[in-house]
């Protein structure tokens, strides 16, 4: 599930359709954005199977009108679990403060973000402004 501004988007194709809706993509057919992410944080759980990871990301962003800069900062929460003996990627909760550049909030998420939509094992997605 994706939480934006918006309605929640449940499912795969429909992140990725909000995400679509409301990406301002370039020529090059990307974001032109950067996450560049940090201290990251990894909690196990053997007992229970489960494990999450935390980290800071700040997402830069350049255009032939703006110089790089960096356009937002947050944070990312990853969650896992183990199936079968394998972890697999479960679902991922992303927050960001301070986006100011002029696309909607959710365009400095979409590199992290399309990973997951594709993701087989995708269950839910967060974000908050």
């Amino acid at each position: 599930m994706f939480i934006g501004s918006g309605e929640p988007a449940e499912g795969a194709e429909a992140v990725e359709r909000v995400l679509r809706d409301t990406v301002i993509l370039y020529e090059d057919g990307t974001p032109r954005t950067h996450h560049a992410v940090s201290n990251l944080a990894v909690e196990v759980d053997e007992e229970l199977g489960v494990a999450t990871a935390r980290s800071c990301v700040t997402v830069f962003q350049a255009l032939p009108e703006l110089p790089l800069q960096a356009i937002a900062a947050g944070r990312y929460e990853d969650r896992f679990e183990r199936r079968g003996g394998r972890w697999e990627f479960e679902g991922a909760l992303a927050g960001v403060r301070g986006a100011v550049h002029r696309d909607p909030p959710a365009s400095v998420l979409k590199a992290a973000l399309a990973a997951a939509v594709r993701n087989a094992s995708f269950s839910f997605v967060a974000l908050t402004v």
